[in-house]
């Protein structure tokens, strides 16, 4: 608290004052006034919060027709179901009456689900870290990647471990690192005749792990190698470049490191290494 009373943020350091035998006499304390620095922090982790979660709602945009078409289908199925049933129940069919509603259930079910994955990858609010199976983690962001049919005639090709693979995350900023890479790739292979997605999951030590998606897309432009993980490096006109900006962003407050490299037999590798525990 500083003479007019006002509480201010230090950061003390303390050092000792030795005699000429060694022995310590007195200290030396220094106290420095970090209040704005604290503030300036503050308000930079507040910004990136907002910043995460504008991405996602920019990744909402492009979702957007994805989820019309995965909840199309259902919603269909269910009036369908609904119109059987009141014509089983006319006839006094009571039996297939009850498939009929059985039937709808388990549609209303899967379209729940769907809203379900919509509502948590839009989740707003400060990090909160669970632990995870990370297997099960990009097993579920992938669904979410090939939602619609952007994701039909995707072959996925899953290299994960038996045993789970736990580590403790945000679970949905995580998921928005494999979904914008996964888009990428999807973007990537779009002419190619047979396209393939590889996902895998394995340990970098013991405290480590790394996972890998890769594609057989024609690869990245050497253009933008280097600058790859900057903010508004992209080669595609109606992106503003920031996508893997942010990756890098989430990827390093988990600790982790992001690369991406050519594959062996062409297409692109990205990988992104987190603490296992």
């Amino acid at each position: 608290m500083t003479k007019s009373g006002r509480t201010i943020q230090v950061s003390i350091t303390v050092s000792p004052i030795r005699d000429e035998t060694g022995q310590i006499v007195a200290a030396c304390k220094i106290a420095r006034d970090i209040t704005e620095q604290e503030a300036t922090r503050a308000r930079l982790e507040s910004l990136q919060l907002q910043l995460l979660y504008m991405s996602r709602l920019n990744d909402m945009g492009q979702m957007a027709t994805a989820f019309a078409h995965e909840l199309e289908q259902p919603l269909s199925a269910i009036g369908l179901y609904i119109a059987g049933v009141k014509r089983q129940i006319s006839r006094g069919d009571w039996t297939k009456a009850q498939l009929g509603c059985d039937l709808a259930a388990a549609q209303t079910e899967r379209a729940g689900q769907a809203m379900k994955r919509l509502r948590e990858f839009l989740r707003k609010g400060d990090p909160q870290r669970t632990v995870e199976d990370v297997r099960e983690l990009v097993e579920e962001a992938c669904a979410l990647s090939l939602i619609g049919p952007t994701g039909a005639g995707i072959r996925v090709e899953r290299q994960f471990p038996k045993e789970p693979l736990f580590a403790l995350v945000d679970k949905v900023q995580v998921q928005q690192v494999i979904v914008n890479i996964v888009w990428n790739a999807l973007e990537a292979m779009a002419s190619a005749p047979a396209r393939l997605l590889t996902l895998a999951v394995d340990r970098a030590g013991a405290r480590r792990m790394v996972i890998t998606i890769a594609d057989n897309g024609p690869g990245i432009d050497e253009s933008v190698t280097a600058t790859l993980f900057e903010p508004f490096t992209t080669t595609r006109k109606t992106r503003m470049g920031m996508g893997l900006s942010l990756c890098r962003t989430i990827v390093e407050a988990h600790g982790g490191v992001i690369w991406a490299e050519a594959g062996p037999a062409g297409g692109a590798v990205f990988m992104f290494t987190l603490e296992a525990i």
